[in-house]
């Protein structure tokens, strides 16, 4: 007889138990119980898109403040066993490179240069006026 009275102990504590949880919780499939939607904040995403423009603005104000890299051919050695020239002060061989541009040929007159991709022909001039020649 005691074991009847804990088994029914047992089972009527835990059928109030349950009953207790089952209370606590709101049943989402229910039509009356109102389920908050998330706030949402577009505050940070503006911010965000701000800075994003602001860096963009910045970048093309850096590109348009660049100055376009001028060469001066100033010297040329051609010679049976090696061809240099002087572009911009510096002493430079096929294959060299002169402020990022690749000499790619040497003449006795001229250089080529690939600048960017595109090739340039730097000529020598000379520093020589005509009438100062004749001298």
């Amino acid at each position: 007889m005691v074991k009847l009275y804990y088994i029914l102990l047992l089972l009527f504590s835990t059928t109030v138990a349950a009953q207790t949880t089952v209370n606590r919780l709101p049943d989402p499939t229910r039509q009356d119980v109102i389920i908050p939607e998330p706030v949402k904040k577009p505050a940070p995403l503006k911010k965000a898109i701000k800075k994003v423009k602001k860096a963009k603005k910045a970048r093309k104000n850096r590109i348009k403040k660049r100055k376009p890299i001028h060469y001066t051919l100033q010297q040329t050695l051609v010679s049976e066993f090696r061809k240099t020239a002087v572009v911009n002060g510096e002493v430079v061989m096929v294959g060299d490179f002169v402020r990022g541009a690749k000499i790619i040929k040497i003449d006795s007159d001229s250089v080529v240069m690939l600048v960017s991709g595109i090739p340039k022909t730097l000529y020598l001039t000379s520093r020589l006026s005509i009438k100062e020649a004749k001298r």
